[in-house]
């Protein structure tokens, strides 16, 4: 059994109608694909800053498109918000979209080798979060 279902249905919007058969890894990775989730992106995001989403606009878009508890986004969405600014841009959506769509396709090397440098980033900071919690909890004084 995987340890998350994706529901390629909730993708669709992503890609448009040039795309309406065609929701595939592939057609999000073309330059049409990337157009139309830019365009959807910004769409989902009127009402705030910048054409950036909070986290209630990543929870509501895991919560169609996989089996995940809301803790567990949280989790996503922490990992991709590594500034911590509370928003997540197109960039961190993009990738997280393109994700989801390779793991549903079973694509996931695929995508790890066109988007290593990003994944990358991402573990460093990762880390690097890890590391400032372990920190904070060794400083913090027993009471």
């Amino acid at each position: 059994m995987p340890f998350l279902t994706v529901h390629c249905a909730c993708l669709q919007p992503l890609l448009g109608q040039h795309h309406e058969n065609d929701v595939s890894f592939a057609a999000l990775c073309s330059e049409a694909g990337q157009t139309e989730s830019k365009r959807w992106f910004n769409l989902a995001a009127v009402g705030t800053v910048a054409g950036q989403w909070r986290e209630t606009h990543v929870l509501d878009f895991l919560r169609r498109c996989t089996d995940l508890g809301d803790s567990q986004i949280l989790n996503v969405f922490d990992l991709l918000d590594s500034e911590g600014r509370g928003t997540i841009g197109f960039a961190e959506f993009y990738y997280l979209a393109l994700m989801l769509m390779a793991m549903k396709e079973g694509k996931m090397k695929v995508f790890l080798y066109q988007r290593s440098a990003q994944t990358i980033l991402l573990l460093q900071a990762l880390a690097r979060n890890s590391l400032d919690a372990c920190a904070d909890v060794r400083m913090t004084p027993k009471i």
